[in-house]
């Protein structure tokens, strides 16, 4: 077994390679494959017996066994006679030999010319190749020639069917002969042209010139008793003109059925409509309906995570709060894990745990991302380990207030509040605790006193707000110097001595 087919069995799940994919695939590769390896998109080919991979296409090829990257020129020689053409586009095949254009084909594995003619070259052109392309060009003459006479043969059979067809209908009794109608006058209206007594009586043989188109014969409209004559030369006709228009759009590429076959068509009856009438409105075009039912994303997408434990918190959340907004979109908990698992920072660890929870599903059959709980779960037992709960019940106890505002304050303290993960009773203990000794004072003062936190910190808010309002920007609630207060004691009852 050769390498490439150890390869190709290694990866048994071939994913359905995509537009750019397979754009940029180097025309010269025949065998090839598109495989998930270690979460990414990896496309393999084969070169000779050996096999290279290639995951970006600004990035070169590169051998599977030595990892070393394959020169462009390694890869065109796989393509016969590619120094013999110009102008060559390494992935669409399209190349110039001669001044005419070539393209490869990677199925036939041979050079072709746009009419799907085999190229053939020559090493070096000589007396004998030259004589070789001129017979070649006088037998594709002569080819054209046969089929130009084909065509004139069927154009005759036609017209003697319907020269034939009008003698028949003009000795009926009651059919007025044609040659014996009046002129027409001349008229503004499209369509309409006056014809000589000669012209008319000229129109069942006209002169037919070898590669000149023959002019079309003119019907003349006529009553006629018999209704079973006209669906049988209108067949006749149809199908005639049919084989006119296949035979030179196959045959012969220069002939085509609008500019060298009349289209022949049978007498019309007065009960027809005149001819240049104004066609039927055509109906309105449906609505596509099919985008307008769509939802849209109501936000941008996240940040990636980078796997920091103090940001894993904030990253869920954030997480969560996008798909409930975009819920007629993800739906479903295959569509939110799916998703989720692309918003990891690439080249973090993080990353690495997220492609390996993607290909561990790819490898599945079938491939299910599992319930949107089970990767809660598991997210939270890889990025927010057990110590980031006990590291935050500890802060609660020892983030003190001090002299910091308020604001600046309580807005760290109730970060470790919330991953701290305990009850009410213990985060309203440790809040009264952390505060200031004059605003927890004043705390204890209320009555009734709050049964929630969120209570108590509006009361706290509400008299470090007030305090700022009535007592100056400066913060009260701070423990006065009991040493100046004994001194002015002091210095009093010294004055009032005689």
């Amino acid at each position: 077994m050769i390498f490439w087919d150890m390869i190709y069995d290694k990866y048994p799940t071939k994913l359905n390679p995509t537009t750019e994919e397979a754009n940029t695939l180097p025309i010269a590769f025949l065998h090839w494959f598109v495989a998930n390896d270690q979460g990414e998109r990896v496309r393999f080919a084969r070169l000779h017996d050996d096999c290279v991979w290639n995951i970006k296409p600004e990035q070169p090829w590169v051998y599977f066994q030595s990892n070393l990257p394959v020169e462009k020129e390694t890869i065109l020689e796989l393509i016969p006679h590619i120094h013999q053409v110009t102008e060559f586009d390494f992935y669409m095949g399209e190349a110039k030999y001669n001044d005419k254009d070539i393209c490869w084909s990677p199925d036939l594995q041979q050079w072709k010319y746009c009419n799907y003619r085999t190229v053939h070259f020559n090493e070096t052109p000589t007396e004998g190749t030259n004589s070789a392309l001129n017979s070649e060009s006088e037998d594709n003459k002569s080819e054209q020639d046969e089929d130009t006479a084909q065509v004139e043969d069927l154009l005759r059979q036609a017209e003697t069917t319907v020269t034939s067809a009008i003698q028949k209908l003009s000795s009926r009794s009651g059919t007025p002969d044609p040659t014996n109608l009046p002129l027409p006058k001349a008229s503004p209206l499209p369509g309409k042209s006056q014809l000589s007594t000669t012209e008319v009586s000229q129109t069942a043989t006209p002169p037919i010139s070898k590669g000149k188109q023959p002019a079309p014969i003119p019907l003349p409209r006529t009553k006629t008793s018999s209704s079973s004559l006209q669906p049988m030369q209108t067949s006749s006709i149809s199908s005639t003109s049919k084989s006119l228009a296949q035979l030179a759009s196959t045959r012969n590429p220069k002939v085509t059925a609008s500019s060298s076959v009349p289209t022949l068509s049978a007498p019309t009856s007065k009960s027809q409509p005149p001819l240049g009438g104004n066609p039927p409105v055509p109906p309105p075009a449906a609505v596509p309906m099919a985008n307008q039912n769509q939802p849209r994303i109501l936000r941008t997408a996240l940040e990636p995570y980078n796997g920091k434990g103090d940001m894993a918190i904030a990253f869920w959340n954030s997480l969560e709060n996008y798909f409930t907004v975009n819920a007629a979109t993800f739906d479903t908990d295959q569509k939110k894990v799916s998703l989720a698992l692309t918003y990891f920072k690439q080249g973090t660890q993080a990353r690495d745990w997220a492609s390996d929870c993607i290909a561990a599903t790819l490898a599945a059959n079938p491939i299910a991302y599992g319930m949107w709980q089970a990767f809660k779960d598991a997210f939270k037992a890889q990025f927010i380990p057990p110590e980031t709960q006990n590291k935050a019940i500890q802060n609660i106890h020892n983030t003190l207030q001090r002299n910091q505002e308020f604001g600046e304050w309580y807005q760290e303290w109730s970060k470790y509040a919330r991953r701290a993960n305990v009850d009410e009773a213990t985060k309203m203990y440790a809040f009264c605790r952390a505060l200031d000794t004059a605003l927890h004072n004043k705390l204890l003062q209320i009555s009734p006193m709050p049964d929630m936190l969120a209570g108590l910190v509006e009361k706290a808010r509400e008299f470090d707000r007030n305090w700022h309002t009535f007592a100056g920007p400066t913060r009260g609630f701070r423990r006065q110097n009991l040493c100046i207060w004994e001194i002015s004691e002091e210095e009093s009852e010294i004055n009032v001595m005689p």
